[in-house]
């Protein structure tokens, strides 16, 4: 059989830790940064005799990313929305991604998944995430 391929759009607010935990799911390396619009991380699994090749599409949070947010959303399988516990003000912002993202491909809500993460930026730990 051949590979499946899962587009999972990584979603949330500005500064949440959406790319540190991309780069930890797909094993790369971490590093200081913002996200550029978009940036996609591929990692594949052996699931039962099926390989299934998951593409983490880590969208930038904040208003300069919403130009691409119609074009990005095509084709999207799964959602995780991301949110920081400690900030109490995101729940306009998650309710527009779903609404984007997920609403216009129908998806279930066993596609869509809401992770609270805290990302430490100190000096000895770089863009490290906790979840």
């Amino acid at each position: 059989m051949g590979d499946l391929t899962a587009k999972v759009c990584v979603l949330g607010p500005s500064g949440v830790g959406k790319t540190s935990l991309c780069k930890a799911l797909s094993e790369q390396p971490q590093g200081a940064g913002s996200s550029v619009p978009v940036r996609i991380q591929e990692l594949g699994r052996q699931m039962g005799p099926e390989h299934v090749k998951v593409q983490l599409w880590d969208v930038a949070g904040g208003p300069q990313a919403q130009q691409y947010w119609e074009v990005l959303a095509k084709g999207v399988d799964g959602v995780l929305l991301t949110i920081d516990p400690n900030r109490m003000e995101q729940e306009r912002e998650l309710e527009q991604l779903y609404l984007n993202f997920a609403q216009p491909n129908s998806l279930a809500m066993k596609q869509c998944m809401v992770m609270g993460l805290t990302v430490s930026n100190s000096a000895s730990s770089t863009g490290s995430w906790t979840g």
